[in-house]
């Protein structure tokens, strides 16, 4: 994966300095990790969205802070629950030779064997937990679904990996599976079913006064 380059500045704490950030077009951040002090910066906002968008949450951006660079992958990002706007991030700097552990999207790929026989596919789980070399982070993990047939399931541990990735996720997790769907026959049984469980309830009305 290849380093996504940021331009930075350095920053002081304070509401009033991370207003004024925000206020010329910026985003408050924060830089740690095990061989640093931690320190505050500010990048551009729509500069880092546009490299966000193309790159992902798990790109590695190389911080260019005056003089020095700092590796560093995104460990939280903050938004404003109404405009979506970047209110903070986080940024973890790490080493190239240190393993990492993140969440990465699952992207299924192929013409679904069930599907064609009239299957319903489901996608029961979107991202996959794994550990790997910060170069070696993938954008996602494609999965074949191309032999999947009507009422099977792929699980975590039947996704082929690239080399030099451990997935953390528990091997059974269902990923992916195809359900035939029900007739019209069966959901009317299933709704007379259902209806013929629940009890009855008389509701008692106010006695009437002689």
């Amino acid at each position: 994966m290849k380093q996504v380059a940021i331009e930075a500045k350095k920053r002081e704490l304070g509401k009033k300095n991370v207003k004024k950030v925000r206020n010329e077009g910026g985003i408050p951040c924060v830089v740690y990790g095990k061989n640093i002090e931690s320190f505050c910066i500010s990048i551009n906002c729509l500069d880092f969205e546009k490299k966000l968008h193309a790159h992902g949450m798990n790109a590695l951006f190389n911080l260019k802070v005056n003089s020095d660079s700092y590796i560093a992958m995104i460990s939280e990002i903050q938004r404003d629950p109404v405009s979506r706007n970047i209110k903070h991030i986080d940024f973890h700097n790490i080493s190239l030779d240190a393993t990492v552990e993140v969440t990465v999207p699952i992207r299924l790929e192929g013409d679904c064997k069930g599907v064609r026989s009239g299957g319903i596919l489901e996608q029961v789980m979107w991202e996959l937990d794994i550990e790997t070399l910060p170069a070696n982070v993938p954008e996602a993990i494609e999965v074949d679904i191309s032999n999947l047939a009507l009422e099977e399931e792929i699980r975590v541990g039947d996704i082929a990996v690239p080399e030099g990735i451990a997935v953390l996720s528990p091997a059974d997790g269902v990923v992916a599976l195809v359900f035939a769907p029900k007739s019209q026959e069966e959901e009317t049984e299933s709704v007379g079913d259902e209806a013929a469980a629940e009890p009855q309830v008389i509701k008692k009305g106010k006695e009437e006064k002689e």
